[in-house]
């Protein structure tokens, strides 16, 4: 089946409401916790939420923390996260992103701050370009994390048969690919790129083959 044959569904989804619910009782990190929470135990957050904090945020702090706990609402996996707060890795990461702020930048830079910020990794890189604007070799930064993966993986999709299967370590070079299938079929579709890639999130994994 192909993308295309989703069209309406796809071209409905209401990709700036979708919001995560995020329990105060599940984050590690006293810094992130104390300066978005306060004395809430809940906070939910949508992709409107984000676009408006990449906008709004002086310094990208507000936003950082805003889109960790988004895109990763119980800590994430391994380590990585509470790498990246670390202060040194922290304060490189705002340093960054401040340069990809509705910037054009290339793959290969994409591939070499990721590879230079202890803790960064590609799901949480395309979590900060997708929300700020930024364009990779001419197209929209798409999120790619791992439950986008096991759909493109599952072949599901013939749109993703020119697509090698992407595992932990070729994600990078696979990245400029998916890029592309996501921005050409929003193009052909007349849709958002985040509609085609949330509709890959909400439903890839769970249509049959």
């Amino acid at each position: 089946m192909k993308l295309a044959d989703f069209k309406g569904l796809i071209a409905n989804m209401p990709y700036m409401e979708h919001s995560i619910d995020i329990k105060k009782e599940n984050q590690t990190n006293k810094e992130l916790t104390n300066y978005l929470f306060k004395d809430k135990e809940l906070l939910t957050l949508s992709r409107k939420d984000l676009y408006e904090a990449s906008e709004s945020s002086i310094d990208l702090r507000d936003f950082v923390y805003k889109t960790i706990l988004w895109g990763f609402s119980t800590g994430g996996r391994g380590d990585n996260i509470k790498k990246l707060l670390e202060v040194k890795n922290l304060n490189n990461l705002l340093e960054t992103l401040q340069t990809y702020k509705n910037s054009k930048i290339s793959s290969k830079t994409l591939e070499n701050d990721i590879k230079r910020i202890n803790g960064a990794r590609l799901a949480t890189f395309s979590k900060f370009t997708h929300f700020l604007g930024t364009t990779i070799d001419g197209k929209k930064a798409v999120i790619l994390d791992s439950q986008i993966i096991e759909t493109i993986n599952s072949n599901r999709f013939q749109d993703f048969d020119n697509i090698d299967k992407i595992t932990y370590n070729n994600a990078l070079k696979n990245y400029e690919n998916y890029l592309n299938v996501i921005n050409n079929t929003a193009q052909n579709l007349k849709v958002k790129p985040d509609q085609v890639e949330m509709f890959l999130f909400m439903f890839g994994r769970n249509l049959s083959l």
